[in-house]
């Protein structure tokens, strides 16, 4: 991309590369300087945003143990909630991870391979709890049933 003279002296710099170096420092202290500035308003708005988020979890949580159990016991397990706004589930060994994450991202649903968590063994898959609720009950239904077909 060219750099104009005038944009050069603009940043007092004798070269293209000390005119991209000095543009992307603008760019960073702005973006800082843009939070600091609005960081008060986002801390006051904190309670509202907190309530929105465990709603959601609560709700996707409950979508989620309706899903599993509308499919009877033993087809995957989730493990216990201890904060946070994912959900473990323990599925059947059949495949490994990441063979179970390609074929339920083939299904339309995202999910993390337990070992990015540093889980201890195989066979668990990691469902985030923040999507839509309407879009993270199609995903779940897509999930229970690649799950239910093995």
């Amino acid at each position: 991309m060219p750099i104009s003279p005038l944009t050069l002296r603009a940043f007092g710099a004798n070269s293209r590369r000390s005119a991209l170096r000095a543009a992307a420092t603008l760019a960073r202290r702005t973006a800082i300087a843009t939070t600091l500035f609005a960081l008060p308003a986002l801390l006051a708005r904190r309670p509202e945003v907190q309530r929105a988020i465990l709603a959601r979890v609560t709700a996707n949580l409950r979508t989620l143990d309706d899903a599993l159990a509308s499919h009877g016991e033993g087809l995957c397990l989730r493990l216990a909630v201890e904060g946070g706004w994912y959900a473990i589930l323990d599925v059947p060994r059949t495949r490994t991870e990441d063979e179970w994450v390609d074929r339920l991202l083939d299904a339309g649903a995202i999910v993390h391979p337990g070992y990015f968590f540093e889980l201890d063994r195989e066979g668990y898959l990691v469902i985030s709890l923040l999507p839509r609720e309407a879009d993270f009950a199609a995903a779940i239904a897509r999930v229970v049933r690649a799950v239910a077909a093995g």
